[in-house]
Protein backbone atom coordinates (compact mmCIF):
# COMPACT_ATOMS: atom_id res chain seq x y z
CA UNK A 1 0.00 0.00 0.00
CA UNK A 2 1.25 3.29 -0.71
CA UNK A 3 -0.39 6.62 0.54
CA UNK A 4 0.20 10.49 -0.45
CA UNK A 5 -0.91 13.61 1.65
CA UNK A 6 -1.43 16.75 0.38
CA UNK A 7 -2.14 19.91 2.75
CA UNK A 8 -5.45 21.96 1.30
CA UNK A 9 -5.64 23.86 4.08
CA UNK A 10 -4.44 23.89 8.18
CA UNK A 11 -7.82 21.45 9.30
CA UNK A 12 -8.02 19.47 5.84
CA UNK A 13 -5.76 17.07 4.00
CA UNK A 14 -6.26 14.85 1.25
CA UNK A 15 -5.15 11.52 1.40
CA UNK A 16 -4.54 9.04 -1.94
CA UNK A 17 -4.48 5.46 -0.87
CA UNK A 18 -3.01 2.66 -3.82
CA UNK A 19 -3.27 -0.26 -2.89
CA UNK A 20 -1.37 -3.35 -6.00
CA UNK A 21 -3.11 -6.07 -7.21
CA UNK A 22 -0.59 -8.05 -5.67
CA UNK A 23 -2.09 -7.05 -2.63
CA UNK A 24 -5.59 -7.21 -3.15
CA UNK A 25 -5.74 -10.75 -5.41
CA UNK A 26 -6.29 -13.45 -2.66
CA UNK A 27 -8.37 -10.56 -1.01
CA UNK A 28 -10.77 -11.15 -4.10
CA UNK A 29 -10.70 -14.24 -5.03
CA UNK A 30 -11.95 -15.05 -1.72
CA UNK A 31 -14.64 -12.47 -1.93
CA UNK A 32 -15.86 -13.95 -5.43
CA UNK A 33 -16.15 -17.02 -3.96
CA UNK A 34 -18.38 -15.46 -1.78
CA UNK A 35 -20.56 -12.98 -3.85
CA UNK A 36 -20.84 -16.69 -6.18
CA UNK A 37 -22.42 -18.36 -3.80
CA UNK A 38 -25.04 -15.77 -3.75
CA UNK A 39 -25.82 -15.93 -7.63
CA UNK A 40 -28.74 -17.49 -9.03
CA UNK A 41 -29.11 -18.55 -13.16
CA UNK A 42 -31.03 -20.96 -15.03
CA UNK A 43 -29.98 -24.39 -15.71
CA UNK A 44 -27.27 -23.88 -12.68
CA UNK A 45 -27.41 -24.47 -8.64
CA UNK A 46 -27.50 -21.96 -6.72
CA UNK A 47 -23.82 -20.80 -6.03
CA UNK A 48 -22.45 -23.21 -8.91
CA UNK A 49 -22.92 -21.23 -11.74
CA UNK A 50 -19.09 -21.17 -12.95
CA UNK A 51 -16.68 -18.28 -12.04
CA UNK A 52 -16.27 -17.10 -15.82
CA UNK A 53 -19.89 -16.75 -16.35
CA UNK A 54 -20.12 -14.89 -13.15
CA UNK A 55 -17.51 -12.32 -13.81
CA UNK A 56 -18.59 -11.81 -17.24
CA UNK A 57 -22.18 -10.75 -15.67
CA UNK A 58 -21.98 -9.47 -12.48
CA UNK A 59 -18.08 -8.15 -12.86
CA UNK A 60 -18.75 -4.65 -12.22
CA UNK A 61 -21.29 -5.18 -9.32
CA UNK A 62 -18.85 -7.76 -7.80
CA UNK A 63 -16.13 -4.81 -7.96
CA UNK A 64 -18.06 -1.99 -6.06
CA UNK A 65 -19.46 -4.46 -3.34
CA UNK A 66 -15.48 -5.96 -3.08
CA UNK A 67 -14.42 -1.66 -2.24
CA UNK A 68 -17.19 -1.28 -0.17
CA UNK A 69 -16.58 -4.58 2.39
CA UNK A 70 -13.07 -3.51 2.50
CA UNK A 71 -13.08 0.06 2.25
CA UNK A 72 -12.76 0.39 6.14
CA UNK A 73 -9.84 -2.02 6.42
CA UNK A 74 -8.07 0.04 3.23
CA UNK A 75 -9.09 3.46 4.87
CA UNK A 76 -7.74 2.79 8.30
CA UNK A 77 -4.80 1.15 7.19
CA UNK A 78 -3.95 4.14 5.22
CA UNK A 79 -4.68 6.61 7.75
CA UNK A 80 -1.78 4.75 9.75
CA UNK A 81 1.04 4.83 7.30
CA UNK A 82 -0.36 8.36 6.98
CA UNK A 83 0.10 9.28 10.54
CA UNK A 84 -2.96 11.22 10.35
CA UNK A 85 -6.10 11.13 13.17
CA UNK A 86 -9.17 12.55 11.23
CA UNK A 87 -12.82 14.07 12.68
CA UNK A 88 -15.87 12.70 11.56
CA UNK A 89 -16.40 10.89 8.23
CA UNK A 90 -14.14 11.38 4.97
CA UNK A 91 -15.51 12.64 1.97
CA UNK A 92 -15.05 10.31 -0.72
CA UNK A 93 -13.72 12.24 -3.64
CA UNK A 94 -12.89 9.16 -6.14
CA UNK A 95 -12.53 5.58 -5.96
CA UNK A 96 -11.65 3.27 -8.87
CA UNK A 97 -11.04 -0.65 -9.06
CA UNK A 98 -11.07 -2.96 -11.79
CA UNK A 99 -9.68 -6.64 -11.56
CA UNK A 100 -6.23 -7.12 -11.86
CA UNK A 101 -5.69 -3.38 -11.59
CA UNK A 102 -4.41 -1.08 -8.26
CA UNK A 103 -7.15 0.25 -6.45
CA UNK A 104 -6.98 4.02 -5.88
CA UNK A 105 -8.73 5.71 -3.46
CA UNK A 106 -8.88 10.10 -3.05
CA UNK A 107 -10.73 11.05 -0.02
CA UNK A 108 -10.50 14.56 2.09
CA UNK A 109 -10.08 14.42 5.65
CA UNK A 110 -10.56 16.82 8.29
CA UNK A 111 -8.26 16.71 11.25
CA UNK A 112 -7.57 18.64 14.61
CA UNK A 113 -4.43 20.84 13.47
CA UNK A 114 -1.67 21.23 16.28
CA UNK A 115 -2.07 23.83 18.40
CA UNK A 116 0.55 26.22 18.84
CA UNK A 117 0.86 28.41 22.13
CA UNK A 118 2.02 31.99 21.43
CA UNK A 119 5.00 32.72 24.12
CA UNK A 120 2.93 33.86 26.88
CA UNK A 121 5.27 32.78 29.70
CA UNK A 122 7.47 35.96 28.24
CA UNK A 123 5.10 37.92 29.53
CA UNK A 124 1.75 39.40 27.79
CA UNK A 125 0.27 42.58 28.39
CA UNK A 126 -3.51 42.74 29.34
CA UNK A 127 -5.74 45.74 30.86
CA UNK A 128 -7.78 45.17 34.00
CA UNK A 129 -10.52 47.88 34.87
CA UNK A 130 -10.53 48.65 38.32
CA UNK A 131 -13.75 50.58 39.73
CA UNK A 132 -13.30 53.06 41.96
CA UNK A 133 -16.54 53.61 44.51
CA UNK A 134 -18.02 56.91 45.09
CA UNK A 135 -19.89 58.53 47.92
CA UNK A 136 -22.61 59.52 44.99
CA UNK A 137 -22.88 55.11 44.44
CA UNK A 138 -23.77 54.61 48.08
CA UNK A 139 -25.89 57.41 48.51
CA UNK A 140 -27.71 56.24 45.21
CA UNK A 141 -28.59 53.05 46.95
CA UNK A 142 -29.63 54.47 50.20
CA UNK A 143 -31.84 56.47 47.89
CA UNK A 144 -33.13 52.88 46.01
CA UNK A 145 -33.83 51.23 49.78
CA UNK A 146 -35.61 54.30 50.74
CA UNK A 147 -38.55 53.71 47.45
CA UNK A 148 -38.45 50.28 48.55
CA UNK A 149 -39.87 50.50 52.23
CA UNK A 150 -41.67 53.56 50.84
CA UNK A 151 -45.36 53.95 50.92
CA UNK A 152 -47.36 55.65 48.74
CA UNK A 153 -50.58 57.68 49.65
CA UNK A 154 -52.97 59.26 47.41
CA UNK A 155 -52.79 63.28 47.31
CA UNK A 156 -55.63 65.27 46.19
CA UNK A 157 -53.86 68.21 44.24
CA UNK A 158 -51.87 68.16 40.56
CA UNK A 159 -49.93 65.30 39.46
CA UNK A 160 -46.24 66.54 39.94
CA UNK A 161 -42.90 65.20 38.57
CA UNK A 162 -42.17 61.43 40.58
CA UNK A 163 -45.79 60.78 41.29
CA UNK A 164 -46.91 57.92 40.85
CA UNK A 165 -50.62 57.95 38.07
CA UNK A 166 -52.81 55.33 37.81
CA UNK A 167 -53.97 55.89 34.64
CA UNK A 168 -56.50 54.29 31.85
CA UNK A 169 -54.50 54.39 28.64
CA UNK A 170 -55.10 53.75 25.17
CA UNK A 171 -53.58 54.27 21.47
CA UNK A 172 -55.13 56.79 19.22
CA UNK A 173 -53.99 58.94 16.11
CA UNK A 174 -53.05 61.96 16.09
CA UNK A 175 -55.97 63.30 16.21
CA UNK A 176 -56.92 61.59 19.27
CA UNK A 177 -59.36 58.62 17.83
CA UNK A 178 -58.33 55.46 19.43
CA UNK A 179 -56.85 53.40 16.73
CA UNK A 180 -58.49 50.46 15.32
CA UNK A 181 -58.53 47.20 18.00
CA UNK A 182 -56.72 49.13 20.68
CA UNK A 183 -58.55 48.87 24.28
CA UNK A 184 -58.35 50.42 27.08
CA UNK A 185 -55.66 49.59 29.87
CA UNK A 186 -54.82 50.40 33.48
CA UNK A 187 -51.25 50.99 34.06
CA UNK A 188 -48.99 52.94 36.94
CA UNK A 189 -46.82 55.64 35.37
CA UNK A 190 -44.12 57.06 37.42
CA UNK A 191 -43.47 60.23 36.05
CA UNK A 192 -40.01 60.89 35.38
CA UNK A 193 -38.74 57.27 35.27
CA UNK A 194 -39.35 55.55 32.30
CA UNK A 195 -40.81 55.17 30.10
CA UNK A 196 -41.82 57.81 31.19
CA UNK A 197 -38.97 59.78 31.01
CA UNK A 198 -38.37 63.65 31.97
CA UNK A 199 -38.79 64.82 28.78
CA UNK A 200 -42.79 62.39 28.33
CA UNK A 201 -43.75 63.42 31.75
CA UNK A 202 -44.24 66.88 30.84
CA UNK A 203 -47.27 66.45 28.81
CA UNK A 204 -48.47 64.36 32.08
CA UNK A 205 -47.30 67.00 34.59
CA UNK A 206 -49.90 68.92 36.32
CA UNK A 207 -52.78 66.36 35.43
CA UNK A 208 -55.90 66.53 37.61
CA UNK A 209 -57.72 63.07 38.75
CA UNK A 210 -60.37 62.23 35.95
CA UNK A 211 -59.10 64.32 33.64
CA UNK A 212 -57.54 63.18 30.03
CA UNK A 213 -54.33 64.55 27.98
CA UNK A 214 -52.62 63.09 25.19
CA UNK A 215 -48.68 61.39 25.42
CA UNK A 216 -46.52 61.21 22.73
CA UNK A 217 -43.59 58.87 22.01
CA UNK A 218 -41.77 60.53 19.52
CA UNK A 219 -40.35 58.22 17.10
CA UNK A 220 -36.82 56.94 17.51
CA UNK A 221 -35.77 55.98 13.90
CA UNK A 222 -36.60 57.95 10.67
CA UNK A 223 -38.77 54.46 9.21
CA UNK A 224 -40.44 54.62 12.61
CA UNK A 225 -43.61 56.57 13.07
CA UNK A 226 -44.63 58.82 16.32
CA UNK A 227 -46.96 56.87 18.73
CA UNK A 228 -50.16 58.22 20.38
CA UNK A 229 -51.93 57.74 23.53
CA UNK A 230 -54.48 59.04 25.48
CA UNK A 231 -53.95 58.94 29.38
CA UNK A 232 -56.91 59.23 31.56
CA UNK A 233 -55.67 59.70 35.38
CA UNK A 234 -57.28 57.44 37.66
CA UNK A 235 -55.53 58.27 40.96
CA UNK A 236 -52.41 60.27 41.94
CA UNK A 237 -50.15 58.98 44.33
CA UNK A 238 -47.09 60.20 46.02
CA UNK A 239 -44.50 58.08 47.23
CA UNK A 240 -43.39 58.99 50.77
CA UNK A 241 -39.56 57.96 50.91
CA UNK A 242 -38.47 57.23 54.67
CA UNK A 243 -36.30 59.04 56.60
CA UNK A 244 -32.47 58.15 56.68
CA UNK A 245 -32.34 57.23 60.51
CA UNK A 246 -31.71 54.38 63.06
CA UNK A 247 -35.38 53.35 62.24
CA UNK A 248 -34.64 52.89 58.45
CA UNK A 249 -31.85 51.00 58.85
CA UNK A 250 -33.06 48.31 60.95
CA UNK A 251 -35.70 47.93 58.57
CA UNK A 252 -33.15 47.07 56.20
CA UNK A 253 -30.83 45.07 58.54
CA UNK A 254 -31.92 44.24 61.91
CA UNK A 255 -27.89 43.69 62.68
CA UNK A 256 -27.25 47.18 61.96
CA UNK A 257 -27.63 50.43 64.36
CA UNK A 258 -25.95 53.21 62.81
CA UNK A 259 -26.48 55.11 58.89
CA UNK A 260 -22.68 55.00 59.24
CA UNK A 261 -22.65 51.46 59.77
CA UNK A 262 -25.34 50.89 56.68
CA UNK A 263 -23.36 53.15 54.01
CA UNK A 264 -20.30 50.93 55.13
CA UNK A 265 -21.90 47.73 54.31
CA UNK A 266 -23.51 49.07 51.09
CA UNK A 267 -20.03 50.13 50.32
CA UNK A 268 -18.29 47.38 51.03
CA UNK A 269 -20.74 45.02 49.29
CA UNK A 270 -20.68 47.60 45.91
CA UNK A 271 -16.51 47.00 46.28
CA UNK A 272 -16.67 43.58 46.23
CA UNK A 273 -19.29 43.27 43.58
CA UNK A 274 -17.47 45.39 41.80
CA UNK A 275 -13.95 43.92 42.17
CA UNK A 276 -15.39 40.39 40.86
CA UNK A 277 -16.60 41.99 37.67
CA UNK A 278 -13.05 43.51 37.60
CA UNK A 279 -11.47 40.03 37.75
CA UNK A 280 -14.16 38.41 35.32
CA UNK A 281 -13.25 41.29 32.80
CA UNK A 282 -9.77 40.67 33.15
CA UNK A 283 -10.33 36.72 32.59
CA UNK A 284 -12.24 37.73 29.68
CA UNK A 285 -9.31 39.99 27.97
CA UNK A 286 -7.00 37.26 28.98
CA UNK A 287 -8.76 34.87 26.90
CA UNK A 288 -9.09 37.47 24.24
CA UNK A 289 -5.52 38.06 23.83
CA UNK A 290 -5.53 34.27 22.99
CA UNK A 291 -7.73 34.56 20.66
CA UNK A 292 -6.38 37.04 19.25
CA UNK A 293 -2.79 35.10 18.96
CA UNK A 294 -4.59 32.28 17.43
CA UNK A 295 -6.71 34.22 15.03
CA UNK A 296 -5.21 31.80 12.12
CA UNK A 297 -5.89 28.28 14.10
CA UNK A 298 -8.68 26.96 12.33
CA UNK A 299 -11.25 24.73 14.00
CA UNK A 300 -12.44 22.11 12.03
CA UNK A 301 -15.93 22.68 10.57
CA UNK A 302 -17.07 19.40 11.76
CA UNK A 303 -16.42 19.64 15.68
CA UNK A 304 -17.80 23.47 14.87
CA UNK A 305 -21.30 21.84 13.65
CA UNK A 306 -21.03 19.08 16.36
CA UNK A 307 -20.83 21.91 18.86
CA UNK A 308 -23.90 23.89 16.92
CA UNK A 309 -26.04 20.73 17.09
CA UNK A 310 -25.94 20.77 20.67
CA UNK A 311 -26.44 24.45 21.27
CA UNK A 312 -29.35 24.21 19.48
CA UNK A 313 -30.89 21.15 20.66
CA UNK A 314 -30.22 22.93 24.22
CA UNK A 315 -31.72 26.44 23.45
CA UNK A 316 -34.47 24.98 20.75
CA UNK A 317 -37.14 26.44 22.95
CA UNK A 318 -35.50 29.80 23.58
CA UNK A 319 -34.86 30.07 19.93
CA UNK A 320 -38.44 29.47 18.48
CA UNK A 321 -39.42 31.21 15.66
CA UNK A 322 -35.75 31.46 14.33
CA UNK A 323 -35.02 29.39 11.73
CA UNK A 324 -31.99 27.05 12.47
CA UNK A 325 -29.68 27.78 9.31
CA UNK A 326 -30.08 31.54 10.85
CA UNK A 327 -29.11 30.22 14.26
CA UNK A 328 -25.87 28.47 13.30
CA UNK A 329 -24.69 31.66 10.72
CA UNK A 330 -25.78 33.51 13.87
CA UNK A 331 -23.54 31.87 16.48
CA UNK A 332 -21.06 30.36 13.98
CA UNK A 333 -18.46 32.71 15.22
CA UNK A 334 -19.23 32.03 19.27
CA UNK A 335 -19.36 28.59 18.94
CA UNK A 336 -15.54 28.93 16.64
CA UNK A 337 -14.18 30.67 19.77
CA UNK A 338 -15.68 28.55 22.67
CA UNK A 339 -13.88 25.55 21.50
CA UNK A 340 -10.66 27.46 20.15
CA UNK A 341 -10.13 28.73 24.02
CA UNK A 342 -11.45 24.93 25.30
CA UNK A 343 -8.34 24.08 22.91
CA UNK A 344 -6.03 26.00 24.82
CA UNK A 345 -7.29 25.47 27.92
CA UNK A 346 -6.77 21.60 27.54
CA UNK A 347 -3.13 22.45 25.52
CA UNK A 348 -2.04 24.54 28.72
CA UNK A 349 -3.65 22.04 31.24
CA UNK A 350 -1.67 18.56 29.66
CA UNK A 351 1.64 21.25 29.45
CA UNK A 352 1.52 21.90 33.25
CA UNK A 353 0.13 19.12 34.09
CA UNK A 354 -2.54 20.75 36.79
CA UNK A 355 -5.66 19.25 38.26
CA UNK A 356 -7.67 19.49 40.45
CA UNK A 357 -7.23 16.58 43.51
CA UNK A 358 -10.25 15.41 45.60
CA UNK A 359 -9.06 17.50 48.65
CA UNK A 360 -9.37 20.21 47.04
CA UNK A 361 -13.22 19.41 44.95
CA UNK A 362 -14.55 18.09 48.91
CA UNK A 363 -13.53 21.63 50.92
CA UNK A 364 -15.60 23.23 47.71
CA UNK A 365 -18.02 20.97 48.57
CA UNK A 366 -17.69 21.42 52.45
CA UNK A 367 -17.84 25.32 51.98
CA UNK A 368 -20.88 25.19 49.51
CA UNK A 369 -22.96 22.92 52.25
CA UNK A 370 -21.98 25.31 54.88
CA UNK A 371 -23.43 27.96 53.22
CA UNK A 372 -26.83 26.66 53.30
CA UNK A 373 -29.56 27.33 55.98
CA UNK A 374 -28.66 24.31 58.71
CA UNK A 375 -32.40 23.15 58.38
CA UNK A 376 -32.15 22.58 54.60
CA UNK A 377 -28.47 21.03 54.91
CA UNK A 378 -29.65 17.30 54.66
CA UNK A 379 -31.40 18.10 51.47
CA UNK A 380 -28.68 19.65 49.72
CA UNK A 381 -25.49 17.24 50.80
CA UNK A 382 -27.19 14.59 48.53
CA UNK A 383 -27.11 16.52 45.35
CA UNK A 384 -23.71 18.78 46.68
CA UNK A 385 -22.24 14.96 46.96
CA UNK A 386 -23.40 13.66 43.84
CA UNK A 387 -20.76 12.41 41.33
CA UNK A 388 -22.17 14.94 38.86
CA UNK A 389 -21.93 17.93 40.34
CA UNK A 390 -18.33 17.22 41.67
CA UNK A 391 -17.58 16.95 38.04
CA UNK A 392 -18.90 20.50 37.63
CA UNK A 393 -16.96 21.64 40.65
CA UNK A 394 -13.87 20.21 39.00
CA UNK A 395 -13.77 21.73 35.66
CA UNK A 396 -14.45 25.29 37.62
CA UNK A 397 -11.41 24.59 39.99
CA UNK A 398 -9.37 24.17 36.60
CA UNK A 399 -10.72 27.00 35.07
CA UNK A 400 -9.38 28.94 37.84
CA UNK A 401 -6.09 27.56 38.01
CA UNK A 402 -5.42 27.88 34.45
CA UNK A 403 -6.71 31.72 34.94
CA UNK A 404 -4.24 31.82 37.95
CA UNK A 405 -1.61 30.58 36.05
CA UNK A 406 -1.88 32.86 33.50
CA UNK A 407 -1.99 35.59 35.06
CA UNK A 408 1.33 34.83 36.50
CA UNK A 409 2.60 35.87 33.39
CA UNK A 410 0.50 38.92 32.36
CA UNK A 411 1.67 42.09 32.93
CA UNK A 412 -1.73 43.73 33.75
CA UNK A 413 -2.48 47.53 33.39
CA UNK A 414 -5.10 48.53 35.68
CA UNK A 415 -7.49 51.44 34.21
CA UNK A 416 -9.46 53.42 37.28
CA UNK A 417 -13.11 53.65 35.72
CA UNK A 418 -15.78 55.61 37.44
CA UNK A 419 -18.89 53.51 38.19
CA UNK A 420 -21.65 55.48 35.85
CA UNK A 421 -25.58 54.16 36.57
Amino acid sequence: MKTDVKELSPSKRELVIEVPWEELETLYTAFLKKFRSRIRMPGFRKGKVPMGIVERQYGSHAELEFVKDHFNMFYYKGLQEAKLNPVGEPDVEHIHFHKGEPLHLHLNLEILPELKLPSYKEGFKVEKPVYAIKKEDVEKQIEELRKKNAELTEKGGPAEMGDYLEAEVVETDAEGNPVTGAEPETSTLVLGENPITEERAQALVGIQKDESRQLVFKAEHEKDEDRYFKVKALKIQKLNLPEVNKEFVQTVDPELETVTQLKEKIKNELQDYLDKESEKQLDNNIREYFLGELKDFEIPGTIIQGYLDDLYKDQKEQVAGIPEEQFREQYHEMAHNTLKWMMVREEIIKQEKLQATDEEIQKKVDDLIMKVDEKLRDAYKSYYESDNFKKTLSQELMSDKVMDHLKSFARIKENKITRKG
